[in-house]
């Protein structure tokens, strides 16, 4: 037989739930907005009629439940869907760090105005062109040095904006590496505080939400992996705690409270900067505990990495694009210097009074430069503008300094040829050979924005997807909250309804004819 208040705490049980209901979608209508909240709800279930769980049943028929009970507030998510979130958030962040640092890098190269390399290289071979028109002319000679040397000039202002690139990229990777372990820390502490909270049995929704979001912004850094594992330890309902293990690369990152710091250690000069000299190292990501390296394949990071290390086809960083200005320089300095050294100078007094006569074997540009950071003019040229060459034979200057033999054969023949060809080993032909490098770049640079762009699609569209399921709907929850709404009355109205059921039976009982 029931007890004669049963219905009083069915309807209670109903009451409370009810309320409690209106509580959680008051809270996710003030979220709506908030970054990184998950829709919650209740899980509730039926409370079975007592006697359920005993060894003897009552035999009375027709028995009832007993109302109504919470279970957990749970999170509306899907992993799956975060965990090709992430994955694309690591994509994403790799392709638009790539493409924003070569854009920067196709801007150096810029060729439209009258400042690039085309030019004056252009500007350069027109000079010997005009030397061979008057090869005895100060003026036209100097305008061969200076030519030259803002070709050199502009080559070492490539390799001065290649380095200032390339420690901005290492600047990144040091900056970047802290904020991860910054990362790691945060997610530890989050960790130890979730298992807190749930050992009490319930579920510790809005920690969570926090620390999905620095998982996010994890994947975005760095190629990540992760899952949530038993601990071992069990809530007070007996339910089995879970913690989260984090891995970097396959690299072991966070175990539940504890992480592995990341540091940023000074490693060997870069290919880049190879032969120079007082310029600061770069820095290499370790764990701290041991010293190894941290195996970054993929998001922001490892963007960083390939630009300022890069020296492949299949990975274009800053030292495979100087590799390639440096086999230009080599090439030029080599060919220009090998017709050069079969000419003569012109014979000149120099500043000490002293009569320099006609020489071969002079170099144009120094023979050690073939890089665009070391190359320059050769110390005779720099020294006078007679040492430019012109003939293949001596030239004599008669006592009233007037030059009586000489030819423009050298420079006419050879040296005008030569930026001529298109058979010149390891290059073809300067010009097209930098043209080529210009296209080349220019098509990483078009890659990189096409799969940024492609990438931003598909994380748009998981994005989409993700907060179809965990965000906060107006509509849906102001529904939930009518409804809510009337369940609360109508248990109120059960507890009315027994309220006077009771009073007729307590106070009206027995009175019949009074």
């Amino acid at each position: 037989m029931r007890s004669t208040f049963a219905g009083l705490d069915i309807a209670n049980r109903g009451l409370f739930v009810a309320q409690r209901q209106i509580d959680l979608a008051g809270h996710n209508i003030a979220n709506a907005n908030t970054e990184g909240y998950t829709r919650q709800r209740f899980v509730t279930a039926a409370v079975p009629p007592p006697g359920m769980n005993t060894l003897w049943l009552p035999i009375d028929k027709g028995r009832t439940g007993g109302g109504v009970v919470t279970l957990t507030v749970d999170q509306i998510r899907d992993r799956f869907l975060d965990k090709q979130v992430r994955h694309e958030l690591t994509r994403t962040n790799y392709w638009e760090e790539r493409s924003a640092a070569l854009s920067y890098i196709e801007d150096i190269f810029n060729d439209l105005d009258t400042t690039g390399l085309n030019t004056v290289m252009r500007d350069f071979f027109n000079s010997l062109q005009e030397l061979s028109k008057n090869t005895t002319d100060s003026a036209v000679r100097a305008e061969v040095v200076e030519k030259a040397k803002s070709m050199t000039d502009m080559f070492h202002a490539y390799y001065s904006k290649f380095t200032d690139q390339m420690y901005q990229q290492d600047e990144m990777v040091v900056a970047q590496g802290k904020h991860v372990s910054d990362l790691g820390r945060q997610i530890a502490d989050l960790n130890q505080a979730i298992f807190k909270y749930e050992l009490t049995g319930n579920n510790a929704n809005d920690l969570r939400d926090k620390r999905n979001l620095l998982l996010d912004e994890l994947a975005g850094l760095a190629d990540i992996s992760y899952q949530e594992v038993g601990s071992g330890k069990t809530d007070i309902n007996g339910m089995e705690l879970t913690t989260l293990v984090v891995r970097i690369g396959g690299a072991d990152f966070i175990d539940h409270s504890s992480f592995r710091e990341i540091t940023a250690a000074q490693t060997a000069v870069n290919d880049i900067v190879s032969g120079s000299v007082s310029l600061p190292l770069l820095h290499e990501l370790q764990f701290a505990d041991d010293g190894s390296p941290v195996p970054v394949s993929g998001g922001a990071i490892r963007s960083y990495l390939d630009l300022r290390d890069g020296n492949s086809v299949s990975t274009q960083g800053l030292p495979y694009l100087k590799a390639r200005l440096d086999t230009l320089v080599s090439s030029l300095v080599t060919e220009f210097n090998a017709i050069h050294e079969t000419g003569y100078t012109l014979p000149y007094t120099d500043g000490s009074g002293v009569v320099q006569p006609s020489r071969t074997g002079v170099p144009l540009f120094d023979p050690a430069g073939l890089t665009i950071d070391t190359c320059s003019l050769s110390a005779d040229v720099l020294a006078s503008a007679h040492n430019v060459v012109a003939s293949d034979e001596p030239v004599q200057m008669d006592t009233s300094g007037h030059y009586e033999t000489g030819n423009n054969r050298t420079v006419l023949d050879r040296l005008i040829k030569l930026a001529q060809r298109s058979d010149i080993p390891a290059v073809g032909s300067f010009e097209n050979f930098y043209n080529t490098f210009i296209t080349e770049l220019a098509s990483e640079v078009a890659h990189a924005n096409k799969m940024t762009e492609q990438e931003y699609a598909l994380l748009d569209g998981l994005t989409a997807q993700r907060t179809s399921v965990s965000g906060v709907s107006l509509d849906e929850e102001i529904t939930d909250l009518l409804r809510f709404q009337h369940a609360y009355n109508a248990a109120a109205r059960v507890i009315t309804a027994m309220d006077e059921a009771l009073d007729v039976l307590i106070n009206r009982t027995g009175r019949v004819g009074l």
